[in-house]
């Protein structure tokens, strides 16, 4: 049965009172919102029809079911009111129950508005996995019993449908279809920005569309998206004109909306991360004022909950999120689109809640898994506190560990320290589902980083570090979009595709630290960027102390802080030791200044006070500041360089901050070391015993060089490298152009002894390359 077959249907089998109209659009928006009087209903319990949209359906396809329903109740969202069900029974005998739900008919006019056609009613939508014949019955509870349809049956047909996405049973860290063709998530974050007390962006959808079109047209296959707060949000404080009816009811707009994005990611092989609510408004402390009046879980705006902590022990806020997560899961669930369920957006991790939060997570966890048929994994986003993660990702309900990476001035040395750690503690699927830049360097315009590069090394380098998918970028439309650089996702694209990461033996690569036999000619002094992490941003790191040497790698890089605290339970000032071989000068990068006007800036070289120089925080200062009224904080950006000649020798510098809370940094050592001889490429990549993939990185392409207009100086041929583990023979080895794509050189090689010799290449920024036994795949 086609679209326009169904909606007649529907519209056939509507009782009276279900707002069976003509399916026309509005001239006008005003006064069509639907207020909660128009949802209830009063009648006795009754399934006056089911309407299928066919007798058969592909494995994998969607049954949809259209139920003429007659019952009472006063919110059609709420199960306790009304429980709509499938209970069907598989061609071998497995029982199964979907639950059904409400929604109401949208379509969009000529100007982009989205408009209700008047047409409102109950469906469930079901995607069989079994071919042959399913039974069914529809059931529907009210508070005066339970009714059942008639018996009813659909084939189900053999299709070559890949099916859900799981995570892999041979290769926990990472993900496979139904059919076992691997799956590696590339793509980005759609969101659109949907202020309270406005209609929802007429574009909306549109332009959700749009950013997926070309993502899908440039080899991506992901997209992370958010249903909640200020974004793409279902649910939200009482507010008529931007259709949210407060807790427990869901804006229909953007639900249909979101029928709209699965229907096209269906279509263009797209799988979604689909984010249930955010934290940032609902369960964490809120640090700026914008951001409170989108917490509908708070007394004051209509929920439950008088504090954020009360969220995860309160019960009617646990009855909300439990229902929300009901209607998730029966209106979208049926969809192989949807790769997985993302409980939060980075709830902020406290000593204060931790335990309920931890329990929290694992009960709602068993609830959705005994709600949806199709077992999506489970996944959530931290922040906050790093040494409380393990309470939430150690948790066996929590099948993905996501994180979300902006403040690192070396992105792939951070995410390879980072993915080291995570992959050796747990055995499940990493995933980075947001990145980008730290504030105060182009808000997400990024215009100074013309072709893209930290998009692309935020791609690249999660990959074979040993995350289960590219980085997701999060400024896709002041970026992305703005600039056209959805052409940086292919290579990636095209250079996995043949990978299967799902084999058992996939695993890091063995390879040596690259190294000149002979040094070329002429050699280069370069500045040293310090790589900063925020894994431990507000707490103190257990390291405090390091050797930065001008010719070796970093050791505890992760430890070291983009933040210099002034309060004493956080403060922990870095100490490096160095060696300038001449000249030059220690450099703190000060981006913003978090307190009040008494901030400072103190760097010591041995034991000296060096510089002392003031960074206040306050109305008017600076290039822009901003109060924070939860810590009665002013937070002003600076983007100042402060320069403390150091002359040639060993020497200890510590950099501190006084004041209030903190000042934001960057730390850089000029003409500080040999580039030649300081292991200038990084090589990352997974093998198995006949094949290795690897990604080489030129060090100083990172955005840092470009945003310091450093010179990028290139790394020279006549580097060798060792690949370990291979299997014995012969090997084809393939150069692979990381932002043109396609290969551009190949090799001959020969494993012996498990040792594979790599001559590589001029790199000017990155290169990859693929290593393939003759005669076996990859």
């Amino acid at each position: 049965m086609d679209a326009l077959m169904l909606a007649l249907a529907i519209a056939s089998l509507l009782p009276r009172g279900a707002h069976a109209q003509p399916q026309t659009v509005p001239a006008s928006t005003e006064g069509v919102r639907l207020p909660k009087a128009n949802l209830a209903q009063r009648e006795k319990l009754a399934i006056k029809g089911v309407a299928a949209n066919t007798d058969r359906v592909p494995r994998r396809g969607k049954l949809e079911l259209a139920v003429a329903l007659a019952a009472t109740y006063d919110n059609p969202f709420d199960p306790q009111q009304l429980d709509l069900r499938c209970e069907l029974v598989a061609p071998s005998g497995t029982k199964l129950t979907v639950p059904g739900f409400f929604m109401t008919e949208y379509a969009r006019a000529d100007s982009g508005e989205c408009r209700p056609t008047g047409g409102s009613g109950w469906r469930i939508r079901f995607s069989p996995g079994e071919v042959g014949r399913y039974q069914y019955v529809v059931c529907a509870t009210d508070h005066s019993g339970t009714v059942r349809s008639e018996p009813r049956t659909f084939e189900c047909t053999a299709s070559t449908a890949d099916g859900f996405v799981t995570v892999s049973k041979a290769n926990p860290h990472y993900f496979e279809c139904e059919s076992g063709k691997p799956y590696l998530p590339i793509g980005f974050n759609v969101f659109i920005f949907s202020p309270l007390g406005q209609p929802p962006p007429k574009a909306r959808l549109d332009r959700c569309l749009k950013l997926m079109n070309r993502l899908a047209d440039s080899g991506g296959n992901f997209i992370r998206f958010r249903m909640d707060s200020w974004w793409n949000a279902i649910e939200g404080p009482p507010d008529a004109v931007a259709g949210y009816l407060g807790p427990g009811w869901y804006q229909q707009e953007t639900s249909w909306e979101i029928d709209r994005v699965y229907e096209l990611a269906e279509q263009r092989g797209i799988r979604i991360m689909h984010c249930v609510d955010n934290a940032n408004a609902n369960v964490n402390i809120q640090r700026d004022d914008w951001r409170r009046p989108f917490n509908y879980l708070l007394k004051e705006l209509g929920g439950p909950c008088a504090t954020v902590d009360d969220f995860w022990t309160n019960p009617e806020a646990t009855r909300l999120f439990r229902n929300r997560l009901r209607y998730t899961a029966a209106r979208w669930g049926y969809s192989a689109s949807a790769f997985c369920w993302e409980f939060w957006n980075e709830y902020a991790c406290r000593t204060s809640n931790i335990d309920a939060a931890s329990n929290w997570h694992a009960q709602m966890a068993r609830y959705l898994r005994g709600i949806d048929p199709y077992a999506h994994p489970i996944t959530t986003s931290l922040m906050g506190d790093a040494s409380l993660y393990d309470r939430i990702f150690s948790l066996p309900e929590m099948e993905i560990i996501q994180v979300h990476t902006y403040a690192q001035t070396d992105l792939a040395e951070a995410q390879e320290t980072l993915l080291a750690e995570m992959t050796a503690r747990y055995r499940k699927p990493f995933f980075i589902g947001e990145s980008g830049i730290a504030t105060g360097h182009g808000e997400g315009r990024y215009e100074w980083d013309a072709d893209g590069l930290h998009l692309h090394n935020g791609l690249w380098a999660p990959t074979f570090a040993g995350a289960a998918g590219a980085g997701a970028f999060w400024y896709v439309e002041p970026s992305v979009d703005a600039r056209d650089l959805y052409y940086v996702h292919q290579p990636l694209a095209d250079f996995t595709q043949d990978l299967r990461w799902n084999s058992a033996d996939l695993g890091p690569a063995q390879v040596s630290v690259p190294a000149f036999e002979t040094l070329p000619a002429e050699l280069h002094f370069t500045d040293f960027v310090v790589p900063t992490a925020t894994k431990f941003a507000f707490e103190k790191p257990p390291v405090t102390t390091f050797d930065l040497r001008p010719d070796a790698p970093l050791d505890n890089a992760g430890m070291i802080r983009p933040y210099l605290h002034c309060s004493e339970g956080r403060k922990a000032p870095p100490t490096f030791r160095v060696h300038f071989g001449k000249p030059g000068a220690f450099v703190v990068h000060v981006t913003e200044s978090v307190g009040n006007d008494q901030n400072k800036l103190q760097v010591y070289v041995d034991g000296n006070q060096a510089v002392e120089q003031s960074f206040p925080a306050g109305k008017g200062l600076g290039k822009n500041s901003s109060h924070i009224a939860q810590y009665d904080n002013w937070k002003t950006t600076y983007d100042e360089q402060v320069v403390v000649p150091v002359s040639a020798g060993d020497h200890e510098i510590r950099p501190e901050a006084t004041g209030k809370d903190r000042l934001e940094v960057g730390y850089s050592l000029t003409n500080y070391q040999c580039f030649e001889k300081s292991a200038p490429l990084r090589v990352t990549g997974v093998a198995t015993k006949e094949s290795a993939f690897l990604w080489l990185q030129n060090r100083l392409s990172n955005w840092t060089t470009l945003w310091d207009k450093r010179e990028l100086l290139p790394v020279p041929a006549g580097m060798t490298a060792t690949v370990s583990g291979l299997a014995d023979g012969a090997y084809r080895i393939e150069w692979w152009d990381t932002r043109k794509g396609g290969v551009t050189a190949t090799q001959q090689g020969q494993c012996r002894g498990g040792q594979l010799r790599l001559e590589l290449p001029r790199v000017e920024r990155d290169v990859a390359c693929r290593v393939l036994r003759q005669g076996a795949g990859g």
